[in-house]
């Protein structure tokens, strides 16, 4: 799966959490600043990442993830130790 692939994904799951449009999230975006997401928000949207990908990321990898591109990052990471 490539990146902009994953990234759609992503955008649709903040979505459908958030009711933002996907069409206006761009990649760069953080969570906290430019979203206005919460702790508990961005956690809905991690576990339906999680659950798009059937990946399982860890909390304590949690705290690097600040923006839309950095969970782009989490999930291709995630995805690649997955495969063999």
């Amino acid at each position: 799966m490539g990146d902009e692939e994953i990234l759609a994904a992503i955008k649709e799951s903040i979505a459908t959490v958030t009711g933002l449009n996907p069409d206006h999230l761009p990649g760069s975006a953080s969570y906290e600043n430019d979203l206005g997401l919460d702790s508990i928000t961005f956690l809905e949207v991690i576990v339906d990442v999680e659950y798009q990908f059937k990946i399982k990321i860890p909390a304590q990898d949690l705290g690097r993830v600040r923006t839309v591109s950095d969970t782009v990052s989490m999930v291709q990471q995630h995805l690649a130790t997955r495969v063999g």
